[in-house]
């Protein structure tokens, strides 16, 4: 009899162990997620990253001409909207970043999308994209959203430098672009326009405060 209860209390301490082991690996796990999907802040905006099922959303944006005329030659056909949204789910499993969508903190309606890409060269070099619903235009709510996905990648990400380019009559993206601290670099050949962009590169030493106040872009 006492070495069966011996036994039975072996057993139970071993289960038991085996639940505070499995109780702290689930929240190892817990926030090592919490940590990997950190993402950018603002007063205004709410950043979050594509998911399946988000099609609707996407059409809102990417399948709005007004939204797409600076980076497409021809608007985008629903299978093509389909595409991309599929691109961006991938890239954020692949690489953690994406030009995820970002919504009013006031209403909660889609505003746009805001985010990085890798760049090929140099390595780290995250590329910056913003697009805004028309709606949303003239209010400095891409400056906000890009100023905060900037101050992410230096602070949260390490990036060593951030890349962005635009098209070359868009002059609300440059404006964007000269008040966080970007310099002009070199025009780049961006496929889906045809068109050689003027593009930009931002170190950390030259990362600025936009102006105070909801103007602008």
């Amino acid at each position: 009899m006492p070495s069966e209860g011996l036994s039975s209390l072996t057993l139970w301490g071993r289960s038991r162990t085996r639940e505070r082991l499995n109780g702290l690996v689930l929240r190892f796990f817990e926030e090592y997620d919490r940590g990997a999907l950190t993402l950018p802040s603002s007063p205004r905006l709410e950043f979050r990253t594509w998911k399946t099922g988000d099609l609707p959303l996407a059409m809102q944006l990417w399948g709005d001409p007004a939204v797409t005329s600076f980076v497409a030659a021809q608007p985008f056909t629903q299978p093509q909207v389909e595409e991309r949204l599929e691109q961006e789910i991938a890239r954020g499993a692949k690489h953690g970043t994406q030009y995820g969508p970002i919504f009013s903190r006031a209403s909660g309606e889609l505003v746009g999308c805001c985010g990085f890409c890798p760049r090929a060269s140099p390595a780290g070099v995250l590329e910056l994209g913003f697009l805004l619903r028309p709606a949303f235009w003239g209010q400095g709510l891409a400056t906000e959203a890009a100023h905060a996905a900037v101050k992410h990648a230096f602070e949260v990400l390490g990036a060593p430098a951030i890349f962005a380019g635009h098209h070359p009559e868009n002059a609300g993206s440059r404006n964007v672009l000269q008040k966080l601290g970007f310099r002009p670099t070199h025009f780049e050949h961006f496929g889906p326009t045809g068109l050689e962009h003027p593009s930009y590169l931002l170190r950390p030493e030259d990362f600025r405060e936009p102006p105070p106040g909801p103007t602008g872009a």
